[in-house]
């Protein structure tokens, strides 16, 4: 834990040669500190940390990564290690399918299981049917739910005809059943359609409910995912927050998987922005990191948030760096308790840490 914070200042950035599309932060090998794993060109990489907000290459993660779309982690064979499972093909339209990769949680990783069915581009984790075992719901000519065997290997279950409604797909339990519940988001050129659906706790889930549809056409940034499910307001319920062109959009949850009316932050212009959600002045309500292109150049600001759902005017925290909306990636990167971030330029990585 950290004192809070009025203002924000940020070191210098460190530069990293991966993380264009993929960037994930977690504890890979054990030692306390939070690692990189992310993509350079068809691989995938880890660069882990040293405690001090500085990486060094430790291994290959994954080969024949397919570009643009996410990947995801988790313990797939239940040993305590954390794996990653990400989209590899010829190309990132088509024939794209899942491979999940080992951790033996020293920092290296041994290719398990291709995840079956091809034309494979998002997936989101949890144990959907609670058996203890991690399993994924993925997007491609429909809406996947992959059953995990416990060893890193899975099983197609259920195919719903909803691919349609999931240019982005996030999870959590909306209701407070204690079953996990899907968030899909759609994106057409008539506007943002959110839709809920209700986890049965088996691995099925009840019927798509539409909670909203916003204007804009367009999402912020080029990364996915920019759905973020998370506490805005201290009441122990799990509200949206989504960004469209122009605007990050908040919908506090009723705890019933129902939505109270939107309120926004204007972060943007044109889609040329990307942002995370994170407690960056330790002050325990979450704030928003937002990264804008303007002209030729970027900026880095901070939105901190009043607790209640609704945040304070921004504070520029860096700029002058090229455009790249790509993703901003926080995390505790030298373990002093403030929260530092990644953003992912187009060409690489920069870490800021915060001082």
């Amino acid at each position: 834990m950290h004192a809070p914070i009025s203002t924000i200042k940020v070191t210098a950035p460190q530069q990293y040669p991966i993380g264009d599309w993929l960037l994930m932060a977690a504890d890979f090998n054990h030692d306390g500190n939070l690692d990189l794993v992310g993509e350079y060109g068809a691989f995938l990489e880890l660069y882990a940390g040293k405690g001090d907000a500085t990486f060094q290459y430790e291994s290959i993660a994954g080969r024949g990564y397919s570009s643009v779309w996410p990947g995801v982690y988790g313990d797939f064979n239940g040993d305590g290690n954390l794996d990653v499972a990400f989209p590899h093909g010829p190309d990132s339209l088509s024939n794209t399918q899942y491979t999940v990769m080992l951790g033996d949680g020293k920092g290296k990783f041994k290719f398990k299981s291709v995840v079956p069915n091809r034309d494979l581009f998002l997936a989101a984790v949890g144990d959907f049917n609670q058996d203890g075992k991690l399993d994924l719901v993925a997007k491609g000519y429909g809406l996947f739910v992959y059953l995990g065997n416990g060893d890193g290997t899975f099983h197609e279950f259920k195919n719903f005809p909803y691919g349609d409604l999931a240019n982005e797909i996030v999870t959590g339990d909306l209701n407070g059943d204690g079953k996990l519940d899907l968030i899909l988001l759609q994106v057409s050129n008539g506007g943002i359609v959110l839709n809920v659906l209700l986890g049965k706790g088996d691995g099925t889930f009840h019927k798509p409910v539409q909670i909203g549809s916003f204007g804009g056409s367009v999402l912020c940034g080029a990364q996915l995912p920019g759905n973020v499910l998370t506490d805005l307001n201290g009441d122990g319920k799990l509200d949206i927050v989504f960004c469209n062109q122009t605007e990050i959009i908040i919908l506090l949850g009723n705890g019933d998987g129902t939505f109270q009316p939107p309120l926004s932050v204007t972060a943007g212009t044109q889609g040329a922005f990307t942002y995370a959600v994170g407690d960056i002045n330790s002050d325990g309500k979450p704030d928003l990191i937002v990264s804008q292109y303007s002209g030729f150049a970027s900026t880095i600001g901070v939105f901190l948030g009043n607790g209640d759902g609704s945040f304070q005017p921004e504070q520029i925290v860096a700029s002058g760096f090229p455009f790249g909306e790509l993703g901003i990636v926080p995390g505790d990167l030298n373990s002093d308790g403030l929260l530092d971030f990644v953003f992912q330029t187009g060409g690489g990585s920069e870490v800021y840490e915060q001082k």
